[in-house]
């Protein structure tokens, strides 16, 4: 089975703890492709999944990273209005 992870959240969940792509990948033990392939819309396998979630569950956040990105905003769904850094709806 495979599973479509959202994007920008695991670009958000990387980010706040100042971890790269390729870093995943290697705590992961996926390939680079494996680690790339949400973030170009395509599924990945369940396992590989699974394995994503594991090491974000036990990498701590580095909480001043956390600050300065800010709180997660998930991208307006099409058709709405842009958000601004917070959330809140711009216009």
């Amino acid at each position: 089975m495979s599973v479509h992870l959202d994007p920008h959240r695991l670009g958000y969940e990387l980010a706040v703890r100042c971890m790269s792509h390729h870093a995943l990948a290697k705590k992961t033990g996926l390939s680079d492709a494996t680690i790339s392939a949400p973030f170009a819309g395509r599924p990945i396998a369940e396992v590989s999944a699974e394995l994503i979630c594991h090491v974000l569950e036990t990498t701590p956040v580095n909480e001043f990273m956390k600050k300065l990105i800010g709180p997660y905003v998930p991208p307006p769904a099409e058709g709405e209005a842009p958000r601004g850094p917070r959330g809140e709806q711009e216009g």
